[in-house]
């Protein structure tokens, strides 16, 4: 790789993690920072440099103004745009501004552009995320068409709710929509490993992506008189659960991809590290066997923290899947490991996997 060609990806790097993991003006210009704006200004040196530069001048962003995106959907109306229309697929549409929110490590997570796939029910939606930086696309990466300049993420798709989308941006046709579904279903069969720069690029948009998908999962996974998928099947014949309840007083835990270092990149899809406040709490491994496929959870050992208790979800839809510790007979859609605890966990043989699923995980 050239010289020029190497700044020019650190560039676009600072960017694209400047775009999905910095703070708006909102959060970082106010006069009474908020605890996680000030860790995040100590370990983002362009943060810093924004705020300094900010303070030479006495103009301090009113906290009724809008948010820029929201300002530019106001005045956006490219053929099938407009604050009317419901989503529908092949539709591009921001995540609403007020479903950004801070994550662990002093990481902000700025609503992305979304692509509508399809529709889940009446009220959800599967989306594929959608990235303007394009000098990191590769396999699974398909360039917008129209007047917005971007690329699909086929390999990133989740679920979202309708109310979580601003204003149409533009409306893609029907033939693109088609291109992007028939991508998505290649994507497990994926068998190079993309460059280094890539990856950790696509980690940073999946962790983007969970974040957003799993506040979707939880409203789609607890709507009311449902108790399987299909509702003239039980969830023993889906392997499905809708409807299940959260643990009441729990903390939702962030799952973060991002600590692997660069030579367990290419494999930051068979586990997942789940962090609260107060830093790791457990790691869920991938297994999958010609026999068996789970995953085994372990539960960090601390004097402060009883239990974890995590759901498996089926990304696309939100639906929880039935699971039960190795050696148990009887199927749930929860499990429950004390502090210190190891355990396998089976996923139900009849749940249809056709994309990776998604572990929800809390502190109780």
């Amino acid at each position: 790789m050239s010289s020029t060609e190497d700044l020019r990806l650190r560039l676009a790097w600072n960017l694209a993690q400047e775009s999905r993991c910095c703070p708006p003006d909102s959060q970082l210009f106010t006069k009474n920072l908020s605890e996680q704006a000030r860790l995040h200004i100590s370990l983002c040196p362009l943060c810093e440099r924004r705020l300094d530069e900010r303070r030479y001048s006495e103009r301090w962003l009113n906290e009724s103004s809008k948010d820029a995106l929201q300002e530019l959907t106001d005045i956006l109306y490219i053929d099938g745009a407009g604050k009317d229309l419901p989503p529908s697929p092949g539709q591009l549409h921001p995540v609403r501004s007020e479903k950004g929110g801070w994550g662990p490590g002093g990481r902000y997570y700025n609503p992305p552009v979304v692509m509508v796939l399809e529709e889940i029910d009446n009220t959800g939606l599967r989306v594929a995320q959608v990235s303007g930086f394009d000098i990191f696309a590769w396999n699974h990466d398909i360039p917008l068409e129209g007047c917005i300049d971007g690329m699909v993420e086929a390999w990133n798709v989740y679920p979202l709710q309708q109310q979580d989308l601003g204003a149409c941006l533009e409306k893609q046709s029907c033939a693109f929509l088609q291109k992007v579904l028939a991508e998505v279903e290649l994507v497990e069969s994926e068998k190079q490993t993309p460059p280094a720069m890539v990856q950790f690029f696509r980690h940073m948009e999946m962790e983007t992506g969970l974040f957003f998908g799993m506040q979707a999962s939880y409203a789609l996974a607890g709507q009311s008189g449902r108790t399987s998928e299909m509702s003239n099947e039980s969830p023993e014949q889906t392997g499905k659960i809708v409807a299940f309840k959260p643990p009441r007083q729990a903390k939702i835990l962030t799952p973060r991809f991002g600590d692997a270092p660069p030579k367990r990149m290419a494999a930051a899809t068979n586990f997942i590290d789940f962090v609260g406040e107060n830093g790791f709490v457990c790691r869920a491994v991938r297994v999958e066997k010609k026999d068996w496929n789970g995953y085994e959870i372990t539960a960090e050992r601390t004097p402060d923290r009883e239990a974890v208790y995590l759901a498996i979800l089926d990304k696309p839809n939100g639906c929880a899947l039935l699971v039960r510790p190795t050696g148990k007979k009887d199927w749930t859609d929860t499990i429950v490991l004390k502090s210190g605890q190891r355990k396998r966990v089976e996923l139900h043989p009849k749940a249809s996997l056709a994309n990776t699923p998604q572990l929800i995980v809390w502190q109780i």
